[in-house]
């Protein structure tokens, strides 16, 4: 892990609301565990790069930056989860522009990354911010990678125990990003169920392994191993991306 890049949320405190479960300590509790296990310098952090509107508008409507960014501006929040503060919107590009930063880093160099993303992003859908999220990061490093780098095969495999609905409504009708989750259910966003397989040529491209409260390791564990794994050696990616509840770890 000594080559392990990493991008932190500068400013990420910003984006807070008291009393809130999505909070600035969950990202330092990690920060503060990566220095302590001697996996996280100063010399190993990346800072976020400037998102193309092409990206951008291929992951979400165009109208729905718009809205973020009122929102913002306005201090109001999108729902009775999702919060935004006037700094917010800018945060969450910048944790996109993070997000694709890693994914660049990793793929020009033999290395693996970790993004620290907060504001978080895996249930934003196409149209609408939700859970917590605003933009989708994962999804737009994969795209940064698909349009700026000329990758044809990226994998995602989601390990939230939410279900990453809004990831996979933005990949589910394409054959470039191949989405599987392991997840509790049922479980918000109560979406997620093995018949949610990928549409037009999407199909065949989701898989969906959602499993009942208290399943332990060795459920997912089995999951990965006899379901995920032999997928993911089919469809043979150019890199695999790891998502977390809070960022996603990287590998080629």
């Amino acid at each position: 892990m000594s080559n392990l890049k990493f991008f932190y949320p500068e400013g990420h405190e910003k984006h807070f609301q008291y009393g809130h479960p999505e909070r600035p300590d969950r990202v330092e509790a990690i920060k503060k565990t990566l220095f302590d296990e001697g996996l996280l310098n100063n010399g190993r952090l990346l800072n976020p790069i400037h998102i193309s509107e092409s990206i951008k508008n291929n992951i979400h409507n165009p109208a729905l930056y718009k809205h973020l960014e009122n929102l913002s501006f306005s201090n109001r929040n999108q729902d009775s989860e999702t919060f935004l503060t006037k700094l917010s919107y800018q945060l969450a590009l910048n944790s996109a522009g993070g997000a694709a930063s890693v994914a660049k880093y990793i793929h020009e160099n033999d290395s693996k990354g970790f993004a620290l993303c907060r504001p978080p992003g895996h249930h934003a859908t196409p149209n609408q911010a939700m859970g917590f999220c605003l933009i989708n990061n994962i999804a737009i490093a994969a795209e940064y990678l698909i349009q700026d780098k000329g990758l044809k095969k990226v994998a995602i495999i989601d390990l939230d125990v939410h279900h990453g609905n809004g990831t996979q409504d933005i990949f589910y009708n394409r054959s470039d990003v191949f989405f599987f989750s392991i997840h509790q259910s049922p479980l918000y966003p109560m979406s997620g169920y093995i018949s949610e397989k990928g549409e037009d040529g999407g199909n065949g491209y989701t898989m969906n392994i959602p499993l009942p409260p208290y399943s332990g390791d060795k459920a997912r564990i089995d999951s990965l191993e006899k379901l995920i794994l032999p997928a993911l050696s089919k469809y043979s990616p150019e890199i695999v991306y790891i998502c977390t509840p809070i960022g996603f770890y990287t590998v080629k």
